[in-house]
């Protein structure tokens, strides 16, 4: 039938059997082209795989003749986590001789089933030449397609000949194996004839029949068939249409729906002012597409849940890598669900940098509980009427973006993801922050109203997801009803493996490169991180790495030579170009009043040099480098706290009055606010002071009190990778922030010695 490569009877086959399946679906040759294989039911997928181009029996008969098909996987696809669709080519018949049990998937041993020839070959040729006259006189009946006529006529073997004709009869089961397992050809021949050939006589009755009836039609009948054809012609033109039989079958399509009792009750209100209603006037066609709207929506059709908690975790896992902690605490919210078998009160709200997995997250959730997945953004909307819909009364009137995409679901409990919730708009239109209200409160969307629909829609079933980039832009109502997920952003080490395992595979395979092509180096991740794409989430390093693949297929493609197929550091420079963020120049040696402290930013942790240089003068204080008021005031409570405790540290009394101090944080082009300076800000003044340098091996964070208290300070985590990454490693942090070391991963406070201080005269004497 097929080449077969590879391929040898001797082979044990994985069995896939059918055999007791109860389907209406007819199994030969050439009928069969694709097979869907269900998880513990025909195999078990987890302790065996199927792969494309590889061989395997399907047992679908129950005969002593012929056991089933042997089959090439030409293509497969998942449709679920226990489904696959097989896309197959049947090679042969087979007789199965021997299976062989492998604990939850079997394997056989089979022998190809032979058919007998003809034993003359002028009789051969008279029952080619006499099907193929009578399939051309079926298929005046049947109308079938001319590609399949010309295939009749051009196929001379007479097994595959009949297999073609086979496949086109449209006969009952049982007839239709009586011919499949016929081995002798000549009498498979004659059954085929012979039904063909009843089947031409039955339908020439049926057309003689016909024409008969025809005949003896009286005037009367006559009449009522030209009345038919000009109703026809009439619904045509737009004119006319029948409608009585129209209200009666859209009142029989609105009893048998499964919609609420009100919705009936309007429904049918409505239908019966359809019927009194011109199919040509403006109202018919409003009123129409209102019933459409409330037959096509989901009332009472749900999905099952599966509240498998290892198999969500295990999703999780192979989707997403590293967010331990939101992990973790979507499994309990799962678990919750699983045991009180009620969504109510859960509204999820991940928030996040762009780029952080926050709508994927949504996904899995929805991948692991079994459901129907669907997504509106809400960024930009200002209008009230795209979440609620428009009254029925405006031209092109239509739902809200709720019911739409409840309509797109089709059940009652999708995972609903509202996405970027934190960018609402507002204004004269009304204000669509407000509209949500009732759909996130779970104890009043059990009665949804939609301005277009006006009847009450339970949404109480619902799962909502919502994400956001910040909290501060949500309103305070609408934030009481949700719970907030912070999603933190990937640390380095985190993007390298998520560069490894999902990122550089995807790109890979859609730019059509094969691992030979191109092979990335840990250093070149690293240095397209560090940079080139240094944000929280992984959307800027996908479209660089996405750049050099393409950049590296062009030169394949153009046949060029590639000298290094390994992407490290120079190959990174030479195929993206200058760098976008270049990294902190360190001074040489220690100099007096030069502090490192540590700063939190959208794009992860950053080490910042404060620079304090004090200068003859008469107490001016100059603060530089675009510092942000929390910042200023950071550097005016160092310089009140050192004017009362200058006997601590050993400074002059009236270094206030005598000098100018000039603090100064480089990058004067960024931005930079907040209180965790503080600490760093006072070391550096009492450094420059006492003209003694600290060591730049050190770095710190938290804010100061005037009484010289060093108070916790966030972003712990994101400063300490930072500072590691620096090659600091002496870290200086709050007392009160020591527990939140136990929240970091272990590899990230490898090598690096952590000092806890309560105030700033521990911190002076660890330094000076």
């Amino acid at each position: 039938m097929i080449e077969k490569e590879n391929f040898s009877y001797e082979s044990l086959f994985l069995l896939i059997d059918i055999s007791e399946k109860k389907s209406d679906q007819k199994f030969s040759l050439k009928t069969l082209n694709r097979i869907d294989i269900v998880d513990k039911f025909d195999i078990d997928l987890k302790k065996t795989e199927i792969y494309e181009d590889e061989y395997f029996v399907l047992k679908c008969f129950n005969s002593d003749e012929i056991s089933g098909l042997l089959l090439k996987v030409l293509k497969k696809e998942n449709l679920g986590e226990r489904i696959q669709r097989l896309y197959v080519l049947p090679v042969d018949y087979v007789q199965i001789k021997k299976v062989i049990d492998y604990n939850n998937y079997k394997k056989v041993k089979c022998e190809k089933v032979f058919f007998k020839g003809f034993s003359d070959e002028n009789i051969k040729n008279g029952y080619l030449n006499l099907l193929r006259k009578n399939f051309k006189e079926l298929s005046v009946f049947y109308k079938l397609d001319k590609d399949l006529l010309l295939k009749v006529d051009s196929e001379n073997d007479p097994f595959l000949l009949s297999e073609i004709v086979l496949s086109s009869l449209d006969v009952d089961k049982d007839l239709f194996y009586s011919f499949v397992f016929e081995t002798d050809l000549e009498k498979r021949f004659k059954k085929i004839l012979l039904t063909i050939k009843e089947e031409i006589e039955k339908k020439k009755l049926e057309e003689r029949l016909y024409d008969e009836v025809l005949e003896n039609i009286n005037e009367n009948s006559k009449k009522v068939f030209l009345k038919e054809q000009l109703k026809i012609i009439n619904r045509e033109l737009g004119q006319d249409v029948d409608v009585e039989d129209e209200f009666l079958k859209l009142k029989n399509k609105i009893l048998k729906s499964d919609l609420s009792n009100y919705a009936k009750e309007k429904a049918l209100e409505e239908a019966h002012r359809l019927k009194s209603l011109p199919t040509y006037s403006a109202e018919y066609s409003i009123i129409k597409n209102y019933i459409d709207w409330i037959l096509s929506l989901p009332w009472n059709r749900v999905t099952l849940d599966n509240f498998d908690i290892k198999l969500a975790k295990n999703i999780l896992t192979k989707n997403h890598y590293g967010l331990t902690q939101v992990k973790e605490r979507i499994l309990e919210y799962l678990s919750v669900l699983k045991l009180s078998k009620n969504s109510k009160g859960h509204i999820l709200c991940f928030v996040g940098a762009p780029g952080v997995g926050k709508t994927s997250l949504g996904q899995s959730i929805a991948e692991a509980m079994g459901r129907k997945f669907v997504r509106i953004s809400l960024g930009g909307i200002k209008d009230e009427s795209e979440i609620k819909g428009h009254r029925r009364t405006y031209v092109g009137a239509m739902p809200g973006r709720i019911i739409q995409m409840m309509k797109r679901a089709g059940v009652v409990n999708p995972v609903f993801m509202l996405d970027e919730i934190d960018k609402l708009g507002g204004d004269f239109k009304g204000d669509p922050s407000s509209a949500l209200l009732e759909i996130l409160d779970p104890q009043i969307n059990n009665s949804f109203s939609d301005n277009y629909l006006e009847i009450e829609y339970d949404l109480s079933k619902v799962l909502f997801i919502c994400t956001a980039n910040v909290t501060h832009t949500i309103p305070p109502a609408l934030k009481d009803r949700m719970e907030i997920i912070k999603i933190p952003g990937y640390l380095e080490f985190e993007k390298v493996e998520i560069s490894k395992r999902f990122l550089i595979p995807k790109i890979m395979k859609r730019s059509g490169l094969k691992k030979q092509d191109i092979i990335f180096e840990d250093e070149g991740i690293v240095k397209i991180i560090r940079n080139y794409s240094p944000e929280s989430g992984i959307r800027g390093l996908e479209k660089n790495i996405q750049t050099i693949m393409g950049k590296r297929a062009k030169e394949i493609a153009l046949g060029e030579k590639v000298k290094n197929k390994n992407i490290g550091k120079e190959e990174v420079l030479k195929y993206l170009g200058p760098e976008d963020y270049i990294e902190r120049t360190k001074e040489k040696g220690n100099i007096p009043g030069v502090v490192n402290g540590l700063a939190w930013t959208p794009n992860g942790g950053k080490v910042l040099t404060v620079e304090t240089i004090i200068l003859e003068g008469n107490g001016n204080v100059q603060l530089t480098g675009q510092l942000g008021d929390v910042m200023k005031e950071s550097a005016s409570t160092a310089i009140s706290y050192l004017r009362k405790n200058y006997r601590l540290f050993g400074i002059d009394k009236d270094f206030y009055k005598n000098f100018d101090i000039h603090i100064h944080i480089p990058e004067g082009a960024i931005p930079k606010d907040g209180p965790s300076a503080g600490i760093t800000l006072v070391v550096s003044l009492i450094s420059a002071l006492k003209e003694r340098p600290v060591r730049d091996d050190f770095a710190m964070t938290g804010e100061i009190s005037l009484t010289g208290n060093v108070l916790p300070v966030g972003g712990l985590l994101e400063k300490i990778v930072a500072a590691q990454i620096d090659g600091i490693k002496n870290i200086i942090v709050p007392q009160k922030n020591m527990t939140h070391l136990k929240g970091i991963p272990l590899k990230v406070r490898r090598d690096l010695k952590f000092y806890f201080v309560n105030n700033i005269y521990e911190t002076a004497k660890i330094l000076f």
